[in-house]
């Protein structure tokens, strides 16, 4: 299904790169393995608190050095100065009625500094995620479930003595420790066996759900499974095996450049999130343009229609699979066309102020969409099958005045 893409956080995802490039038989079988239980077998957290010491001290080490700098890409290849020509430019006319801003509003606005720097904490996170990605599971049968053991369950919740909706489960895979639910869920799994079946309490937090918020609940539980995960030493033989590295240090450059390249990604759209939140907080919008409000309701309508036969449905059965109402996805698409609309009357209203909308060429577009397609692991021609290029050249524009917008801020 083609995404609604001209959202202008969306033109900044997070690259996830494996150190030193995952080998291609590894890519294949990332799933851990199975083995039967022997009496030889450690314990899971002794296991893992071990290899976090060994990362720990390995990841010390590193940090201590002089780490180099990368080598900058060079760009040799000249770029098309060709001016676009063929793309419509909406907004093209005076936008006061729709939308009421000052030069104050969007220029001189006070930014918070963030910090992209690569802690340790940053890097032994990264580096367990790994070893532990290479682990084997062993079947346990002999002792309860402890923290740090995969498990599979089957759940049903009850608020009261009554079932609630999203509450229920079967055969679902957790980490002890690691899966996020309600304070107290994962704490009362501990000690029971393959097999059991038992009943937990838990209390919802107040900020949950209206319906739940701060209520008491019960869940019944069964545990179908507990695996335990050996996580193998950070080694030469080990990187060598599953990934295109010579030795640790070589792993851990690479794996500290990953981690660079994912902090500063982070601050800079948390740093884009922010300059376009405070934009948006210091003008008022009137009202909309009703021609570009009624294309995003029926693109957002139309994609909805291609999901439902992505899923071999349609869209009344993948309404009711979702349990929303037609008045639901029709307020919901309404609510989306609004934010969409606001943001480039925001966006379009600064770049006429500012000239932003002049000398755009061939170039500059065609790189910007080389950025975008590498993000999503595409290539540009994949990408311009997808979306279409005025909503490209769209979201070029929101990219251009946000960083307007930060070049212009006063950080702090």
């Amino acid at each position: 299904m083609k995404k609604i893409f001209i959202l202008l956080l969306a033109a900044a995802l997070a690259v996830s790169m494996a150190s030193c490039g995952k080998k291609e038989e590894e890519k294949k079988t990332d799933s851990t393995k199975t083995e039967t239980q022997t009496p030889a077998d450690t314990k899971n957290e002794e296991n893992k608190n071990s290899s976090a010491e060994a990362v720990a001290k390995k990841v010390e080490e590193f940090l201590a050095k002089e780490i180099p700098a990368e080598t900058e890409k060079s760009e040799d290849a000249e770029k098309d100065t060709t001016p676009i020509t063929g793309i419509e430019i909406p907004y093209q006319y005076d936008l006061a009625p729709y939308i009421t801003i000052e030069k104050d509003d969007y220029v001189g606005i006070e930014l918070t500094a963030m910090s992209a720097e690569v802690t340790a904490e940053d890097m032994e996170e990264a580096i367990l995620a790994d070893l532990e990605n290479y682990g084997t599971e062993t079947d346990v049968t002999d002792r309860g479930a402890e923290m740090g053991d995969s498990i599979n369950i089957d759940f049903e919740g009850f608020e009261s003595g009554v079932a609630f909706d999203g509450g229920k489960a079967e055969g679902y895979d957790m980490v002890l420790g690691e899966a996020g639910f309600i304070d107290g869920f994962e704490d009362q799994l501990v000690g029971h066996k393959v097999g059991e079946e038992f009943t937990i309490d838990v209390v919802f937090p107040e900020n949950y759900d209206e319906a739940l918020a701060g209520k008491p609940a019960q869940f019944k539980i069964k545990i179908n499974s507990i695996k335990s995960v050996s996580v193998p030493e950070l080694t030469d033989e080990f990187v060598k095996t599953n990934f295109y590295c010579e030795t640790v240090d070589d792993y851990l450059l690479q794996k500290y450049r990953e981690v660079l390249k994912n902090n500063t990604m982070n601050v800079e759209n948390a740093t884009k999130s922010l300059a376009y939140t405070t934009v948006y907080e210091n003008v008022t919008i009137n009202s909309l343009p009703e021609d570009m409000f009624n294309y995003y309701v029926d693109k957002i309508n139309s994609d909805n229609e291609e999901m439902a036969k992505a899923y071999g449905m349609t869209l009344d059965q993948l309404l009711e699979a979702s349990g929303m109402t037609k008045e639901d996805l029709e307020q919901y698409s309404k609510d989306q066309a609004t934010a969409i609309v606001e943001q480039e009357l925001v966006a379009f209203a600064i770049a006429k102020n500012e000239g932003l909308l002049e000398n755009i060429t061939r170039g500059e577009l065609d790189a910007y969409i080389a950025t975008l397609a590498e993000s999503y692991g595409a290539t540009p021609e994949q990408f311009k099958e997808d979306y279409p290029e005025s909503m490209l050249f769209n979201s070029l524009i929101l990219e251009k005045v946000i960083m307007f917008v930060i070049d212009n801020a006063v950080t702090k």
